[in-house]
């Protein structure tokens, strides 16, 4: 049987320490909050992103290295809407019985703009969903995961949603919905062997729990 195609730790050294450096700048050079932060984040995850993208295609065997080759776009887009809808039942049974149980499952996620610009809330969904599902699943799937399936998709799960989760980590509070996201990425991704499927997953998950937190409130009773 043909060994799984991996990320090399040349390529994965240099990608983790690319990201890391850009991390290191906008921490330092770019706004953090408002719109404008919205939109710096945007240009670091693009710059991330592209850097991984342009590296693979001049130093690693194109695209193809990197779980992106052309020629799985569209089965690898379908394979994903599948899995999206597979677990968007699961999550729509989940809410059912939290339902029952009288606890309103979108109070879970609702947050409060009442008080934020029509651009700010577009760009919080279009950043929070399309650029950053994007540039994540690149990073942490295709670089991370994409290196350690050499010790089985088992352990490729495991550390990259590890990783994912960890890099979530805010003030104490455990990353759940990381947590449960970076499983179900990296499950479509280990059995798919292409990031359009997680990619795919990614965003639409995202997209979906970034406008029930903007939205969410006008929907509790």
């Amino acid at each position: 049987m043909d060994k799984p195609k991996t990320v090399g730790i040349k390529a994965l050294a240099a990608g983790a320490a690319w990201v890391m450096a850009l991390e290191l700048c906008a921490s330092l050079l770019a706004p953090q909050k408002g719109l404008a932060g919205l939109w710096a984040l945007a240009g670091l995850r693009v710059l991330q992103a592209g850097g991984l993208v342009a590296g693979f295609l001049i130093f690693y065997q194109g695209l193809e290295a990197l779980f992106l080759a052309p020629g799985q776009l569209k089965r690898g887009l379908w394979r994903g809407f599948l899995w999206g809808l597979g677990f968007g039942g699961i999550c729509a049974l989940a809410g059912i019985a939290l339902h029952a149980n009288g606890i309103n499952p979108i109070a879970l996620v609702a947050g409060s703009f009442k008080n934020q610009s029509h651009a700010y809330v577009f760009s919080y969904i279009l950043v929070g969903s399309l650029v950053a599902g994007i540039s994540e699943e690149i990073f942490f799937r295709g670089l991370i995961q994409g290196y350690f399936l050499r010790f089985g998709a088992v352990i490729s799960i495991v550390a990259s949603t590890a990783i994912f989760a960890a890099v979530h980590w805010r003030s104490g509070v455990i990353p759940v919905f990381q947590i449960i996201g970076g499983l179900l990425f990296s499950c479509a991704f280990a059995r798919e062997k292409n990031l359009y499927a997680p990619i795919v997953l990614h965003v639409g998950g995202n997209f979906t729990l970034f406008a029930l937190s903007v939205w969410g409130q006008n929907l509790l009773l």
